[in-house]
Order: C-alpha cells, then sequence, then structure tokens
C-alpha cells in the first residue's frame, strides 16, 4: 500500500506524531504529515490553491514555530484525518447531566422520576441533543472548513476516552460525572449512543467517524493505562511530557493504534 494521509489536529495528535517518529517502518508505503495547532487556530486557515495556509498572524506563527511549516500541503495527500479536537466520548457523560431517556439502566432505579432535576425525554431528542453539542464541535466545524476548498475523503478520529487511573482517585471536578456514569450502570449505552450518533454527524458533513480503537478501550468510556502513560504535549519541541495528573491525553502506542486505523482506512478506501 502506498498513499499520503494529512493528518490535523490539537493536542491529541501528538500521540500519533510520536509514533509516527518512532515506529515509521511499521506502516511502508504510507506517508503521514503533520498540522497540530492549539485552540482554535486550526479555523484561522484558509485553502489556496490546494494548501491549508494561515489566515491570521497568529496561526501563521504557530504553523511555522509548532509543525515547521509556512503552508500545508493537501493537493498532494489522498486523504485528511483530523484527530480528537473535541470529538469525545465526554459529550454523553456532559448530555446525561441534564437530560435522562427511558434506555439508560439508571433510570430503573430512580425512584422518583417527576421530582428528578434532570428532564426526563426520549431517546429521539437525547440523541438530537447530542448531535447537535457534537455538530457545534472543532472536529466537525473544521470538517465543514475543510470541505469549502477540498474535495478529499475526511476522516474524524475519536478523541481518546479519558485515562483509567481516574477510577483511582482523587477525581477532578470536571470529571465526577464521568466516575458517576461508571458507576451507575450507563457507561455501555452512553459508549454506544456516542459512537452512532458521532458516526451519523460526521456523515452529515460527508466524513467518516473513526472511533477509539477497541484494544485501546477500557470500562466502556475509558483508555487503559497502558495507552496513557508516558503522554506528551504538542510542542515545538517533541517528547515534552504531559503534566503527571493529566489524564485525558494517550501516549505512543495509543498513536500506533490510530495510525494502523489510518492505514486500514486507507486501504479499505482504495479496495484493496
Amino acid at each position: 500500500m502506498t498513499g499520503r494521509i494529512a493528518i490535523l489536529g490539537n493536542s491529541h495528535i501528538a500521540a500519533l506524531r510520536e509514533a509516527w517518529t518512532v515506529e515509521r517502518a511499521r506502516w511502508p508505503g504510507l506517508e503521514a504529515n503533520f498540522l497540530g495547532l492549539h485552540g482554535e487556530l486550526l479555523m484561522q486557515t484558509r485553502i489556496d490553491a490546494g494548501r491549508l495556509v494561515p489566515a491570521s498572524d497568529a496561526a501563521a506563527e504557530a504553523m511555522e514555530r509548532i509543525s515547521g511549516v509556512r503552508a500545508f500541503e493537501l493537493q498532494r495527500c489522498d486523504a485528511i484525518a483530523i484527530v480528537g479536537c473535541g470529538l469525545a466520548s465526554s459529550a454523553g457523560v456532559t448530555l446525561q447531566a441534564e437530560l435522562r431517556w427511558p434506555a439508560l439502566p439508571s433510570l430503573d432505579r430512580q425512584a422518583d422520576l417527576a421530582g428528578m432535576r434532570p428532564l426526563l425525554v426520549s431517546e429521539g431528542a437525547a440523541r438530537a441533543t447530542l448531535a447537535a453539542m457534537l455538530g457545534r464541535r472543532l472536529a466537525l466545524r473544521l470538517a465543514r472548513h475543510l470541505r469549502r476548498g477540498c474535495n478529499l475523503p475526511v476522516w474524524l478520529v475519536q478523541q481518546p476516552n479519558v485515562h483509567a487511573a481516574v477510577r483511582r482517585g482523587p477525581v477532578p471536578p470536571k470529571l465526577r460525572g464521568l466516575v458517576r456514569t461508571l458507576v451507575n450502570g450507563d457507561a455501555p449505552h452512553l459508549a454506544r449512543l456516542f459512537a452512532e450518533v458521532a458516526s451519523d454527524v460526521a456523515a452529515r458533513e460527508s466524513a467518516r467517524f473513526l472511533p477509539q480503537p477497541p484494544q485501546t478501550v477500557t470500562q466502556d468510556l475509558l483508555t487503559a493505562a497502558p495507552f496513557c502513560t508516558g503522554a506528551t504535549r504538542l510542542a515545538e519541541v517533541p517528547g515534552v511530557p504531559q503534566p503527571p495528573h493529566d489524564l485525558v491525553h494517550a501516549n505512543a502506542a495509543y498513536g500506533a493504534a490510530v495510525l494502523d486505523q489510518l492505514a486500514s482506512a486507507l486501504m479499505d478506501q482504495r479496495g484493496e
């Protein structure tokens, strides 16, 4: 197999970039080109003659500092992969904090449906709300942004689940809802719901959703420890470690699993 993939993303792209640097021979014939930017800088770009170029001084500075390029070639690529950028299963946990619907296992143990704080809705309403939430995430907005200037296949790569170490505590306030979901039995349902809705939302943008590689997942909504320990940052100097308390970034072993997934997607696209 030979092919070129343009890989765009936020801090979660660091895992793939490190894996590519360390294990490039694992993917013979594959050429991976990386563009990682923080925050909204990926949206501060435009497509000009098949190249993704900065549309702001901040984006231009970051592109050159972090990725070492002034423009990012798209026209020579066979597909675009958008990594992370908020396309995370935690959206389902956020949804559950505000809404409940009959398919949730935990609802069977709710004594007072009328008096509970979350609003009781149909599953259809829950799915529609989750779809709207995901549609506002950077991954989907970037897919729409790129669609205006190119017709390459676009793959949306799920942001990795939270590190399994979250179960050992202490639990940061923003992750307490996730831990409650793992305890109350709703995690399998929410994981399925997220994957189904993310796939639907991606298809509406003429894109393909790629879920987290199954071998890296534990307890439905977590990333197994071997795929998190030693995660690094997206920085101008490769290999800078994430802080010890980081629970949301994956490592090079995870990045290699995703690169395997991308190589397989490219083969599927070509019918190989």
